[in-house]
């Protein structure tokens, strides 16, 4: 009997410790949408050319997320690397401008 007690009390302990640990990760993380990044300096990771989207790199929270992106002028277009400004998002992509564009 002694054993028995022993073990739902080590049962309790680890359904205490898991219910603990799954509390912790819920309060601590958040799961971004697209939609987030709207507003924010992004960096251009593969090269935007007029019509043909690329690619940018968005700090979201605490995690890097790349995001498909396309440039809101037809004729604009930025090199690996320029930072830019995501001014929208729509399914799966943002739109950005020129990073100096929002400070003026």
């Amino acid at each position: 009997m002694d054993m028995m007690r022993k073990a739902a009390e080590m049962a309790d302990e680890m359904i205490s410790t898991v219910g603990w640990l799954l509390n912790r990760v819920s309060s601590t993380s958040k799961l971004y949408d697209i939609s987030d990044a709207k507003g924010l300096t992004a960096e251009v990771s593969v090269p935007i050319r007029g019509d043909r989207p690329g690619e940018v790199v968005v700090l979201l929270g605490h995690s890097l997320r790349n995001f498909q992106a396309r440039s809101l002028s037809e004729s604009g277009a930025f090199e690996k690397g320029v930072r830019v400004l995501v001014v929208d998002t729509g399914p799966n992509i943002v739109y950005v401008r020129a990073h100096d564009e929002a400070n003026s």
